[in-house]
């Protein structure tokens, strides 16, 4: 008597949650940038389909569309996709918190910490210490006036500072 190997059996209502965890995979696909997505592993087809969705503009076109990737996606492996999509929403953090990073800094400067200063200049040694006193000095003055325009040298230090900071590798204290 041979025994049968036992298989697993997945519900019905498992696969439906399962499809629809793709769909949603989909949607998150057409919502991305074109040159995003061409970084992606994936068949061809399947990038056709992602970028034909996101030309659709009739909701009815565009739901069908989406439920077609669904299908493309059960035919392929997506854990690279996946894996893709969670470095990207890691790099994006990342950006978000260096952003942060950079608009306190460029408080600090503005309120004349000559600490922050110094570890700007010394972390940026090829900055204009001069253009940045400059935008420094300006950005204060503004900020005295209390005009609604006192944001906008701020933006021009904030600015350098983001020029700057991509200008050189990312340095240590920005981790």
């Amino acid at each position: 008597m041979k025994l049968m190997p036992k298989t697993e059996i997945i519900s019905r209502t498992q696969q439906k949650k399962e499809v629809r965890k793709l769909q949603r995979l989909g949607e998150e696909m057409v919502g991305l940038a074109a040159e995003r997505l061409r970084k992606i592993d994936m068949p061809a087809d399947l990038l056709d389909a992602v970028l034909q969705a996101k030309t659709m503009k009739k909701h009815g076109a565009r739901r069908r569309q989406i439920l077609h990737i669904g299908s493309l996606l059960r035919s392929v492996d997506v854990e690279p996709i996946l894996q893709e999509f969670k470095r990207m929403a890691d790099g994006d953090h990342l950006s978000a918190v260096r952003a942060g990073q950079l608009r306190d800094r460029a408080e600090r400067l503005a309120a004349m910490d000559e600490d922050t200063l110094a570890i700007v200049v010394s972390e940026y040694p090829h900055a204009d210490i001069q253009r940045i006193r400059n935008l420094v000095r300006n950005a204060n003055k503004e900020a005295l006036q209390e005009t609604p325009q006192h944001a906008k040298a701020f933006q021009k230090l904030l600015d350098y500072l983001k020029e700057l900071s991509v200008s050189k590798t990312p340095p240590a204290g920005m981790d």
